[in-house]
């Protein structure tokens, strides 16, 4: 059809699960065969993020709206959670905690994902949070007004970064690899840091104003950007190389 994809993510061994606009999510055990249609539980609002770790499939989106799954193929349960009607945009894990973040700054935490979900802090004031990423033992969070904060405990103190995004930017996506963490905005922007506490540094970007909307940093050693108008990059720069 026509509806748009909006995440995309894989178990590592069975699963594939692709969802998007109007509650749509499929499911494949090879990619490149065939997409089967599951039903969501997220009706006709838009699921904007998937993760999967420690056996199980959360699902964030719309209205607030997180599900989880054991099985992506069969039932998807939706939770009780504290954004209210705030739009969920952001999903991730890092063996203990989950976190999710959202319109108007807001964010929540859980252990277990199909239990408890606890409002938190998360230094955005209203300012939404579109992207968050774990990896080295630190979380990062990215969103509106350029801003970008790092917490080491997600349920306590999340501090606010100086990067040389603008302030009008919307920083859309982080990860981490080969020793750097990169981030992407909204005005076609890369900046890179080997500590997200400390120094980031704008790189040399071939998007122009063109918003990018994912980096991946790949075991063969290259970084890929993909952003609007059909744009995408590659670069095998790291953290240590100057700006």
């Amino acid at each position: 059809g026509t509806t748009s994809i909006a995440s995309l993510a894989y178990d590592g061994t069975t699963n594939w699960v692709a969802a998007g606009y109007s509650g749509k999510l499929a499911t494949a055990t090879d990619p490149t065969g065939t997409w089967t249609q599951r039903t969501s539980s997220f009706g006709t609002s838009t699921i904007i993020g998937i993760h999967y770790d420690n056996s199980i499939w959360v699902a964030v989106g719309q209205a607030g709206k997180i599900a989880t799954a054991s099985d992506p193929t069969g039932t998807w349960t939706q939770r009780t959670n504290p954004f209210g009607a705030n739009n969920i945009n952001a999903i991730h894990y890092d063996g203990t905690y989950w976190v999710a973040g959202g319109n108007t700054g807001t964010m929540a935490t859980a252990t277990d994902p199909t239990s408890t979900w606890t409002s938190r802090t998360s230094s955005f004031g209203t300012s939404t949070i579109i992207g968050i990423h774990y990896a080295n033992s630190i979380w990062v969070a990215g969103g509106e007004d350029g801003k970008l904060a790092t917490a080491t405990d997600p349920t306590s103190t999340w501090t606010q970064r100086t990067n040389p995004f603008s302030g009008t930017s919307t920083v859309r996506f982080i990860w981490y690899g080969n020793g750097a963490w990169t981030a992407v905005n909204n005005e076609g922007e890369i900046a890179t840091a080997s500590d997200p506490t400390s120094t980031w540094t704008l790189r040399g970007s071939s998007f122009g104003s063109t918003y990018i909307y994912g980096v991946y940093y790949g075991s063969d050693g290259n970084w890929v950007a993909t952003g609007g108008s059909g744009k995408l990059a590659t670069g095998s720069y790291d953290a240590n190389l100057p700006g």
